[in-house]
């Protein structure tokens, strides 16, 4: 009877397997919008239940919890009220729950001081969004590390050009009353690696503040998504600030995840890679710490590691770990995206919120299309093309055809920048121009052309951030 009852498993474990992999490579080829959310969801669960049919356990908990929201909101006590559900799937639950939390907060300042050494370089790069010209900016802070203002120093100088003194700064931290100063330069091109010019300027500009007691507390380079820093040896006795201090701390941090042979210029948030390390575990055996931080690496914030294919991810971990990250990802889109009611009316904050959920984990162009009826409420959403938004002289029409089909009275289109930004081509500008004139012939209002990146997201014809 015993050995019944194993062959009996062994033979369930072979069926399942089987069904695993034709889920799994459905996924790959298809990406989520073939699935149901409870399939989604029950893919996500063979990470930590190996030999049992997950579908049942996934119907149980959108059932006891309502929706993918209701199941990843709820708490790990709750979580294991449902029948199959342990400790470890639980955990793995609420790991992803983090990662919502992630999405569209990277770039950030979660309060108003600027106290964490990664965010505000990731913040710096979002303030450096769209610029095409060389600048180079100052943060003012007070003793708290609030920030007092933050100002365009120069424009269209280079920083290691020999140009950039220090008296602009120092006039306006005097003005200010400031007590400590973080600068930041981009680079149009090429790497955000400081030259030896930069680090001269640099140090100038550092003796010369310290003379006058304000501290420069960094200097950041920018170079499109990524960042260096390069102030070395600080001072933080004349400040006598614990805000300071911790900014300064939080620097040290970076320092120690990146191996001593790794360049200087890598700085990443501890707690963030902490996170990843342990969300990859459930996928990753072996190392999901070296995993972990080499994808950061490699793309700079974790919201970029979920936007990227899955054959990218493959170059930097194995298939199981890729697609894992790819089901996360879609999990977490599935999860705001039900949130959204049709034939209900929308403010543009929740439908631009809706479209930077639909693109969570897209890797190409695509073009989507959200109908109006003459109240105003979101009637349809369809896809119309995939692959460069500019590819086909068609789209217009096609555009006309599906909103006439629908009976829109007005319409949105979308498209998004993968690893890009929300800045538009002169493709984009005259796409938008040739839709509007079409749609004006049948009494049709085009009212947005958004273009979202990452968590990012703006309007085309009206050029106000969404």
């Amino acid at each position: 009877m015993t050995d019944k009852y194993i062959d009996s498993q062994y033979e369930d474990s072979k069926i399942h397997e089987g069904h695993r992999s034709r889920m799994r490579d459905k996924l790959r080829k298809h990406g989520q919008f073939i699935f149901d959310s409870y399939e989604l969801l029950e893919m996500l669960l063979y990470y930590t239940v190996p030999y049992k049919d997950t579908n049942p356990v996934a119907k149980r908990l959108l059932k006891a919890f309502g929706d993918l929201d209701g199941v990843l909101s709820a708490s790990r006590e709750e979580l294991m009220t449902v029948s199959g559900i342990g400790e470890r799937t639980a955990d793995l639950l609420k790991s992803v729950d983090r990662m919502s939390l992630i999405l569209g907060s990277e770039p950030r300042i979660r309060d108003d001081r600027f106290t964490d050494h990664c965010r505000v370089g990731r913040f710096l790069i979002s303030c450096f969004e769209g610029v095409t010209e060389k600048k180079i900016v100052a943060l003012y802070f007070d003793n708290s590390m609030n920030l007092i203002a933050m100002e365009e120093v120069y424009t269209g100088i280079d920083y290691d050009s020999g140009a950039v003194t220090a008296k602009p700064f120092l006039d306006s931290a005097l003005r200010l009353g400031a007590v400590a100063v973080i600068t930041a330069h981009n680079h149009l091109f090429g790497s955000a690696y400081p030259t030896v010019g930069d680090r001269a300027t640099n140090q100038n500009l550092k003796s010369e503040l310290e003379k006058v007691r304000i501290t420069l507390a960094e200097h950041y380079v920018i170079c499109g998504d990524r960042y260096t820093a390069i102030v070395d040896g600080f001072v933080t006795n004349y400040s006598q600030s614990l805000f300071l201090d911790d900014f300064i701390k939080s620097r040290d941090k970076y320092l120690e995840f990146v191996p001593d042979s790794e360049p200087e210029e890598f700085y990443y948030n501890t707690e963030d890679l902490d996170y990843f390390s342990d969300f990859l575990s459930f996928a990753d055996k072996k190392d999901p710490n070296k995993s972990a931080l080499m994808l950061i690496r490699r793309f700079s914030t974790i919201e970029n590691t979920l936007t990227a294919s899955g054959e990218t991810l493959e170059d930097f971990v194995n298939g199981n770990v890729a697609l894992y990250i790819k089901l996360a990802a879609y999990v977490t889109s599935r999860r705001r995206m039900d949130k959204f009611v049709f034939n209900r009316r929308h403010t543009m904050v929740e439908i631009a919120d809706y479209f930077k959920a639909l693109y969570i984990g897209i890797p190409i162009e695509n073009v989507y299309m959200m109908c109006f009826d003459l109240k105003g409420r979101a009637t349809v959403c369809e896809k119309i093309s995939e692959g460069i938004v500019n590819s086909a002289d068609v789209l217009p029409r096609k555009l006309l055809e599906i909103a006439l089909r629908s009976s829109a009275a007005k319409v949105v289109i979308v498209h998004n920048h993968p690893f890009g930004r929300t800045v538009p081509s002169p493709e984009d500008i005259d796409l938008t121009v040739r839709v509007i004139e079409l749609f004006r012939t049948v009494g049709i209002e085009l009212s947005h052309h958004l273009i979202v990146s990452g968590q990012n997201c703006d309007s085309i014809r009206f050029g106000e951030p969404t």
